[in-house]
């Protein structure tokens, strides 16, 4: 896995738990 894939699961993990706060 390069970098930038690894950045861009990153975003979707932080994107989930902030959805899943939020109700």
């Amino acid at each position: 896995r390069d970098f930038t894939h690894t950045i861009i699961d990153n975003s979707d993990l932080f994107s989930e738990s902030r959805n899943t706060r939020l109700g």
